[in-house]
């Protein structure tokens, strides 16, 4: 299983803070879909699926959040 931390340009001043993610650019790959997970609880897992071929950016908004990372041969 591979997988890599992205250091992102964070640019900002007095007036808040900004990251664009371009594709082909400071993320690896082609973007194809963009989707937002929010509002959840503390907690509380979510998941329990695989995903057998797939190239994703996660990006922890605001708080924290934890990944298990399994192949089917290690975790």
């Amino acid at each position: 299983m591979d997988y890599q931390l992205l250091n992102l340009k964070v640019l900002g001043d007095e007036r808040g803070k900004l990251i664009s993610l371009e594709g082909g650019k400071n993320i690896p790959f082609e973007i194809r879909r963009v989707y937002w997970i929010y509002d959840t609880l503390p907690d509380i897992d979510r998941g329990f699926h695989a995903h057998k071929d797939l190239e994703q950016v996660i990006v922890a908004m605001d708080g924290a959040c934890q990944f298990v990372l399994d192949d089917g041969k290690a975790r």
